[in-house]
């Protein structure tokens, strides 16, 4: 699927998504590629040059809203207004990985927002493995209450957090000491 056509210095270029992956050979499930391609009027083919990153587990609708991101700087539009949670966390991911700042950003706030006993505990996991200190503090002050720490400890996504994220769990043990 060609996502776009772009002329810059005076060559052509185009983006183009492969949902399963580009394969010469055979089509392979479970990664997404980017290739990138030049067309110059005069050449008899297109010259394709070897830049390809493999981008494991990311969501089509997840790339298509990066991609949109690194184009604009903005969010695409929704239905909804705003993305939802599970979109947000994968957003969060990928803007990690490819080290955009400002999508990183905007979804840790919205994230922020969102804090409540459903969601605290990936919260906290996605902040410590992701180091958003915004989201990360905004969970700890939301177990500073010692109701919501006892309905999130009884949990079964407390273990995840016990699990993953040590370092949180003594966060938690030294916060409630003070």
């Amino acid at each position: 699927m060609i996502l776009g056509t772009y002329d810059v210095a005076s060559s052509n270029w185009s983006l183009r998504y492969y949902p399963n992956g580009f394969n010469y050979e055979a089509e392979a499930n479970g990664y997404i590629s980017i290739f990138l391609f030049e067309t110059v009027e005069t050449a008899p083919l297109a010259r394709r040059y070897n830049l390809r990153s493999i981008i494991n587990d990311m969501e089509p609708e997840v790339f298509k809203t990066l991609l949109h991101f690194m184009y604009t700087d903005t969010l695409p539009k929704t239905d909804e207004g705003a993305l939802s949670a599970t979109m947000a966390e994968g957003q969060i991911a990928a803007a990690d990985t490819f080290k955009l700042a400002g999508l990183k950003k905007i979804c840790e706030e919205m994230l922020c927002r969102r804090v409540d006993l459903s969601t605290v505990e990936t919260s906290l996991v996605l902040a410590d493995q992701h180091r958003c200190r915004a989201l990360k503090a905004k969970c700890m002050e939301f177990l500073n209450s010692p109701e919501n720490l006892k309905a999130v400890m009884a949990n079964s996504g407390f273990e995840i957090v016990k699990k993953n994220c040590p370092t949180v769990l003594f966060d938690l043990v030294m916060k409630q000491m003070v």
